[in-house]
């Protein structure tokens, strides 16, 4: 691939810090990729926003997100249907965004890879007319989404998200949904209705195993009324995506999602909460060129 210009937003906040903290050495090693690199600091993610929007129009090729997948989805809101193409250094506490693009390797891996990246075309999704990059829905996810901004987790990574998920066992209640697919309905008190554009969700749980974020397709996880008991004993399974093999849960694949819920409930995407039903999912109008670093070598 020809030299290319790359704008890299970099959030200091994502995970807290942690990456942010390596940024001279991620300068260093962009180095050696040979490409025109610029780093910028924006300040919250109204900035992140705004240079993304008009990194076309300042010449960048390419606006690489630094930071966690809330990050990636700002980027992606900003430069949809802008020709500018999408990198990922994952800096987050999930990264699943990263991960379902094909990213391998450490951080130094990535980077250094992106010297002869391959690109791939990611089908963006839309819930009630946002952008989003990896998942959209309804339920339980969307509680532990709550939890999980209210700033209280000071773990490391995924252990953040675990103990999220654990608390928000103890105060969830499963909701009336009625869910279409394309033009099948499905009616009932659900767990959870997540609609997902690739497989990892929550930083590396195989929420719907097999989904390829290229492929033009929205796979609809349901899971119907489940205890509190009964969940906390199977969520480890959804690591390993051995969750679709439970009677409870059954997953749909179609173009066009629609969750409607009983009373009004909160919609959640790519991390962020969004308002309350109904969610309105579809997938097939806009798309993204995403850069996938090569591999690192096998020694």
């Amino acid at each position: 691939m020809d030299s290319l210009k790359m704008l890299v937003l970099a959030n200091p906040r994502s995970g807290g810090g942690r990456v942010f903290r390596r940024l001279r050495k991620i300068e260093r090693w962009f180095g050696l990729t040979q490409h025109d690199v610029t780093i910028q600091i924006p300040h919250g993610q109204k900035e992140t926003i705004q240079y993304a929007a008009n990194a076309g129009e300042n010449g960048f090729d390419a606006v690489i997100a630094m930071g966690g997948d809330g990050t990636v989805k700002d980027v992606i809101q900003a430069i949809t249907g802008k020709g500018v193409k999408l990198g990922v250094i994952p800096g987050g506490r999930g990264n699943d965004i990263a991960r379902n693009l094909g990213y391998q390797g450490n951080l130094e891996d990535i980077i250094r890879g992106f010297a002869k990246p391959r690109v791939r075309t990611m089908d963006i999704p839309t819930v009630n007319g946002r952008y989003f990059g990896n998942n959209a829905g309804v339920g339980f996810d969307s509680a532990v989404v709550e939890l999980s901004t209210d700033g209280t987790c000071k773990l490391p990574g995924t252990l953040c998200y675990f103990w999220n998920v654990y608390r928000a066992v103890l105060r969830f209640k499963p909701i009336p949904m009625k869910v279409t697919v394309d033009n099948e309905v499905f009616e009932g008190r659900y767990t959870l209705c997540t609609v997902c554009n690739g497989q990892d969700f929550g930083g590396g749980m195989k929420m719907a195993p097999g989904a390829e974020i290229d492929d033009g397709i929205l796979d609809v996880v349901l899971a119907e009324d489940i205890s509190a008991l009964r969940l906390m004993t199977i969520f480890p399974l959804v690591y390993k995506g051995k969750h679709i093999e439970l009677p409870e849960v059954t997953m749909h694949r179609g173009r066009r999602v629609l969750i409607e819920a009983d009373p009004p409930s909160p919609i959640n995407y790519d991390g962020d909460l969004i308002g309350t039903t109904p969610a309105l999912v579809e997938v097939g109008k806009f798309h993204l060129e995403a850069l996938v670093p090569s591999p690192p070598a096998v020694d």
